[in-house]
C-alpha cells in the first residue's frame, strides 16, 4: 500500500494538488487526471503496466475516505522486446560457454585477457568467432603486433571490432 501523500510526493506532485476548496483529498480528479492516463499509455505498449484497487480507512465501508492506493505490476507479454530480452539472457551466460574453447583459452593464456574481461567484450568476440573463419590465427597476428602498444588487450578489442566491420 502506498498513501495519497507518499504518492504524490514519489511523482513530484504538490501536496495542495487535487484538494478542494476546503482542503479535503479529490481522489477522483486524481485519478482521473494522473492514474489513468499512466496506466493507459504503459498499456499501449509497454511490457509492464499496473492494476490499482483504492484502500479506504475502513475497507468494509465505500463510502469511508481513501488514504491510499495498491498497486498489482501486471506483465504484458505481447510488447516485451525479444531482441532485449536475447541480450539479458546471453549477459547471464559467462562467455566460457560461448565462446569456442580453443579461442578462449588463446585469449586466456596467450593474449593475458582475464575471464571477467573476456566476459565484458564477448559480444566482440561471438561476432568475430561468427564472421572470422581462422580467428585464432588472426587473434596470433594482432597479439604479436599489440606487444608494442600501450594497452595492447584494448588494442586487440578494437582492432577485432575493425575486422569485424570489413567482413
Amino acid at each position: 500500500d502506498i498513501s495519497l501523500e507518499n504518492l504524490k510526493d514519489r511523482l513530484g506532485i504538490p501536496a495542495d494538488k487535487y484538494k478542494d476548496k476546503n482542503g479535503k483529498d479529490r481522489i477522483d480528479h486524481f485519478e482521473e487526471r494522473v492514474l489513468k492516463p499512466a496506466k493507459a499509455a504503459l498499456d499501449e505498449s509497454c511490457p509492464y503496466t499496473f492494476n490499482y484497487v483504492k484502500v479506504r480507512e475502513n475497507p468494509n465501508n465505500k463510502r469511508s475516505k481513501v488514504t491510499g492506493f495498491r498497486f498489482y505490476p501486471v506483465y504484458q507479454p505481447q510488447f516485451r522486446d525479444e531482441e532485449l530480452e536475447g541480450k539479458e539472457l546471453q549477459a547471464k551466460v559467462t562467455a566460457r560457454y560461448q565462446i569456442d574453447s580453443h579461442v578462449y583459452e588463446y585469449l586466456r593464456y596467450s593474449c593475458g585477457f582475464t575471464s571477467e574481461e573476456i566476459n565484458r567484450n564477448k559480444e566482440t568476440f561471438i561476432t568475430a568467432q561468427e564472421k572470422i573463419t581462422d580467428l585464432i590465427g588472426e587473434l596470433a597476428l594482432l597479439n604479436g603486433k599489440s606487444r608494442e602498444k600501450n594497452n595492447p588487450k584494448g588494442w586487440i578489442i578494437n582492432a577485432l571490432k575493425g575486422k569485424i566491420k570489413d567482413k
